[in-house]
């Protein structure tokens, strides 16, 4: 990656950081263990290395073992750690490259948390998938119990009927959203 290339956002998971050029090209670093720098690779990276060959992204969130970004088209993609389902592809294969997330929707926001991650429809919906060990996905119900800790919602499935979500942000056993309105 050239310096004098121009780049419009940065993210940084816990062990691996991205950068979208201003040109839509997703450069990821550092550990690239799972995959989560989305280069087809589990190896570690001390210079930035492309996330896949699409260069239409539009935005980037880094999670603690995954990554997620959405393209011009506003489809959302995946890559990294996925034993929770948090790449909402509708299994729970690691993927090394981005990966589709299994609903054809469109998405104006996502953000990546350490185990699930949480996105704003183009209609202002909230939906959430992956790790619910402590209520993190918003269902009002935790989904643990003593012989499976955690259930896995492999598709986003929506968090409120409402539609006026503004913000999102997933960390990491939490979410909090915005609306329009300003309520959190």
């Amino acid at each position: 990656v050239a310096c004098e290339a121009r780049y419009d956002e940065v993210v940084t998971g816990v062990y691996h950081s991205c950068a979208r050029r201003t040109d839509g090209a997703t450069f990821c670093f550092g550990n690239g263990g799972s995959g989560k720098l989305g280069n087809a690779s589990s190896a570690h990276q001390a210079a930035p290395v492309q996330a896949g060959a699409a260069s239409t992204w539009v935005q980037l969130s880094a999670g603690t073992n995954h990554t997620c970004g959405l393209k011009q088209s506003g489809n959302a993609w995946c890559w990294g750690s996925n034993g929770f389902g948090q790449l909402g592809t509708g299994n729970l294969d690691t993927q090394t490259l981005p990966a589709f997330v299994s609903l054809e929707r469109v998405w104006k926001k996502i953000s990546a948390g350490e185990s699930h991650t949480c996105a704003i429809e183009g209609d202002g919906s909230l939906s959430c998938w992956g790790r619910n060990n402590v209520g993190q996905l918003g269902k009002g119900v935790l989904d643990a119990n003593e012989v499976v800790p955690h259930t896995v919602s492999l598709d986003p499935a929506a968090v409120t009927p409402d539609t006026d979500w503004k913000d999102v942000s997933a960390g990491r056993d939490t979410t909090c959203a915005l609306k329009n309105g300003g309520q959190l």
